[in-house]
């Protein structure tokens, strides 16, 4: 391919020669010429030697032309490189957005296959599950209040494979219509609340909120902590109820000779939950201090008592649920719950 090297070349090499013949010449030749008779010459030389090169002239045309077209073909492709470069960016940014689109389709179709055998296991194996969980019945005995009592709402969502456990205890007071909710997710393998949010339902009873507006809500956040936390909708798990309100003696995770012995005992200032195994020495699990409820002029809390215990049904995770009964509205006996970690020694060979 000519280039402009090779160009630039040949019109020196005709100047040169050009030059040459011209400088060859005895310059007296040309003494007693007029400036016509000059032109007359310059063009006669131009002539002869446009007839003696002709090809020569034809083919720097020639080359000069096709140099031409190749400057034009090359920026023809370099147009279309462009082209194809701008081409080939968009075209990778739809690559990206479908991968990005195919995931996050992928992480729904998983997240409802899950959430459809979740259902199904629940509405195959369960019974008592609402649109939050499980409503537990303790079957405890609260005693006779005259002014009425309010007795613990438990809700069981379900328990993680690592022994978190995730609930809601519903509060509503009859005398004042002071009504609301927890949502907790509690660890039993430190005994460490990691979640502790307050509902306000008197929103509801006003008829500022709808009703469905605050189950809508109640049943988004569960899903969130369930996700979050790896819960799984199986309720309270394994639930045994107590010998009576104040002792029980446990028979799940028993050994042959061996058993644990739970005792709720009143002292001058507090009460304490005493746990036992053979074996192993006596501890204090839980104790609050006796205060003084200056409204009622009572001892607060009033009683302290558990049902029973609450195991994981994935691992040797168990929890007491503590009972605790204060004075609210026009007297009235209102409990509430505290979950409470066995230590593993105890759950364990």
């Amino acid at each position: 391919m000519p280039n402009g090297f090779m160009i630039f070349g040949i019109f020196l090499w005709l100047a040169l020669f050009l030059a040459t013949g011209v400088m060859a010449q005895d310059d007296n030749r040309f003494k007693g010429l007029n400036r016509a008779e000059l032109q007359e010459l310059v063009l006669l030389k131009e002539s002869q030697f446009k007839a003696e090169h002709t090809e020569l002239i034809d083919e720097i045309r020639s080359l000069l032309n096709q140099l031409d077209q190749e400057k034009a073909l090359a920026g023809g492709f370099q147009l279309r490189l462009s082209e194809l470069e701008t081409e080939l960016t968009e075209k990778s940014e739809k690559v990206s957005e479908l991968e990005r689109r195919q995931k996050v389709a992928h992480q729904e179709i998983d997240s409802l296959k899950w959430r459809l055998n979740l259902a199904a296991s629940i509405s195959n194996s369960r019974q008592g599950f609402g649109p939050y969980g499980q409503r537990v019945d303790f079957d405890f005995s609260y005693g006779n209040n005259a002014w009425g009592t309010n007795p613990v709402e438990l809700i069981a969502v379900g328990w993680s494979r690592d022994g978190k456990f995730l609930f809601m205890e519903e509060f509503c007071d009859g005398g004042c219509g002071c009504c609301g909710a927890s949502i907790n997710v509690f660890d039993a393998t430190n005994g460490r609340l990691l979640v502790n949010e307050w509902v306000d339902m008197e929103l509801v009873e006003s008829g500022e909120v709808e009703a469905l507006e605050v189950e809508v809500r109640l049943v988004a956040r569960l899903n969130e902590l369930r996700d979050e936390y790896g819960i799984i909708s199986n309720g309270v798990g394994h639930f045994q109820k107590g010998e009576n309100n104040r002792t029980f003696r446990c028979d799940f995770n028993v050994w042959e000779g061996d058993e644990m012995t739970f005792d709720v005992r009143e002292t001058e200032n507090r009460w304490e939950l005493r746990i036992s195994r053979s074996g192993i020495t006596s501890i204090i699990l839980y104790q609050v201090e006796f205060g003084w409820d200056e409204e009622f002029e009572v001892r607060s809390p009033r009683d302290v008592a558990f049902p029973g215990l609450i195991r994981s049904p994935f691992g040797h995770e168990a929890i007491v649920p503590i009972f605790r009964e204060h004075l609210g509205f026009e007297s009235e006996s209102d409990w509430s719950m505290i979950p409470v970690a066995i230590p593993i020694r105890f759950l364990t060979p």
